[in-house]
């Protein structure tokens, strides 16, 4: 439920090319966000870094952010 929350909070807040994202499942790594995106332009994965921290979802207790390329799958950075 968080990974799709997650997913609309960053297309609502007009970050282009959102591929995938998601939370862990584990409680010990709770606090651990992976988005997946097609870098468009320079900056592109800084701004989805800053808006996947400060939205809401994105926000709460979470500590540490990943932003990775598409061919990079994001269920293999929350293992």
């Amino acid at each position: 439920m968080r990974s799709a929350l997650l997913h609309d909070a960053l297309v609502a807040a007009g970050v282009p090319d959102v591929r995938a994202s998601g939370r862990t499942r584990s409680a010990a790594r709770r606090m651990f966000n992976v988005v997946s995106i097609t870098q468009r332009y320079a900056g592109h994965a800084r701004q989805a870094g800053h808006i996947l921290n400060q939205c809401g979802v994105g926000a709460y207790m979470s500590r540490y952010s990943v932003v990775v390329d598409e061919d990079i799958d994001r269920r293999t950075c929350t293992r």
